[in-house]
C-alpha cells in the first residue's frame, strides 16, 4: 500500500518513513570543533546511544579520533547523565560532554 502511494505521488517521501525520527546532538568544549553551531538535529532510525556514536564516528577520521572509544568523555541524554548504553527516542537530546579541567 506505501508503495502504491509513493508512486501515485499521493505522500511525500518524507512521510513514508514510519521508522525514521529526529534527535538533538549538543556538542560541548572540543567537540565544537567538529560541530561549530554546537548542536545539530539528526534523522534516526532507532538504535541506542553507542549506536550513534557509531555513526558519528563514521564521519571521519576527526570523528572518529574525537569520539574514539578511549576517550574520555560522558553522555547525556534529555538532560541525565549516563552511565551506559540507552536508547534512544524520538525528540531525545543527547549531550556529548568531554572531561573539564579547571582549578
Amino acid at each position: 500500500m506505501i508503495y502504491w502511494l509513493q508512486r501515485v505521488g499521493a505522500l511525500p517521501a518524507a512521510q513514508l518513513l514510519p521508522f525514521a525520527h529526529m534527535i538533538t546532538i549538543t556538542y560541548f568544549g572540543s567537540l565544537k570543533l567538529l560541530q561549530p553551531s554546537g548542536s545539530e538535529q539528526l534523522e534516526w532510525s532507532g538504535g541506542t546511544t553507542d549506536d550513534l556514536l557509531s555513526a558519528l564516528r563514521g564521519r571521519g577520521p576527526d570523528w572518529d579520533e574525537a569520539l574514539s572509544p578511549g576517550r574520555v568523555f560522558k553522555l547525556a541524554l534529555n538532560q541525565q547523565l549516563l552511565h551506559g548504553p540507552a536508547p534512544l527516542s524520538a525528540g531525545d537530546e543527547v549531550a556529548i560532554l568531554p572531561p573539564v579541567t579547571g582549578g
